[in-house]
């Protein structure tokens, strides 16, 4: 009987840390497209907001340290 729940354990491809660090990879990628978000520039107006150091710097910062941390949630490998 144990036998077939170590296979299962370890047919599981992603585990609780692991899902843990997917889950919040999506939260900071969400808020880093979330601060780029804002008013655009039109024929008629000008908008110099567009190139504000919150959307030029820090929401793309933000977005990378979410892709970084997939990655590291897809290849962490659990202690047995």
């Amino acid at each position: 009987m144990s036998k077939n729940i170590n296979k299962t354990e370890q047919s599981r491809l992603l585990h609780g840390i692991n899902c843990l660090l997917l889950l919040s990879a999506l939260v900071i990628i969400t808020v880093g497209y979330l601060l780029m978000v804002g008013d655009s520039t039109t024929e008629t107006a000008f908008q110099p907001e567009i190139f504000s150091r919150r959307r030029i710097c820090t929401a793309p910062s933000v977005c990378l340290a979410g892709y970084i941390l997939v990655i590291a949630g897809i290849i962490w490998k659990q202690k047995k």
